[in-house]
């Protein structure tokens, strides 16, 4: 919702809504460079496992879910994706914590640019709790041209996963 404020906002001050939004791509780039993992910058609270299935890429992550840690994890999947050549991947989610309506819009915009548009992705949460944050992530990914599917049994977005085509 910070990104749709802050278009509204600068709509009504006379300042193009591109022009807004590619700032914000800035200080989504800044803030990513500040952040990294490897920098010892922040202390991340979640573990992020992957298993070559071999028609896809299976990623398990376990932990706290924040904001920060959420932009950490979608890019090391989207590096490991693209790393291994995968065109299909499933996400296995078992995180404590939320991230707010405006952070995950925030965060698909900003993964938009990753090669995760061409992936089919299926997406399972054990915190059905999130079904509503999940389900607004999904529209944001999908009306971006995403193939994101989000389920509520992880044995049917393994079936959906597998199926060719």
């Amino acid at each position: 919702m910070a990104m749709v404020q802050e278009v509204e906002s600068a709509r009504f001050a006379g300042i193009p809504a591109s022009a807004v939004a590619n700032n914000f791509k800035i200080h989504i780039a800044k803030f990513k460079d500040m952040c990294r993992i490897d920098s010892g910058m922040f202390k991340k609270e979640y573990t992020l496992e992957f298993e070559d299935r071999g028609s896809y890429l299976y990623a398990r992550l376990n932990g706290k879910d924040s904001f920060v840690d959420s932009l950490s994890y979608w890019h090391q999947i989207a590096d490991r994706v693209k790393d291994l050549g995968f065109h299909r991947l499933l996400v296995h989610e078992n995180l404590e914590g939320e991230v707010s309506e405006g952070e995950i819009y925030d965060l698909v915009i900003d993964l938009k640019d990753t090669d995760l548009l061409s992936v089919k992705i299926a997406f399972y949460d054990e915190n059905q709790d999130e079904a509503a944050l999940n389900a607004f992530a999904q529209l944001v990914a999908v009306n971006r041209g995403g193939n994101v599917k989000i389920f509520h049994s992880l044995g049917t977005a393994q079936r959906w996963i597998e199926q060719v085509g």
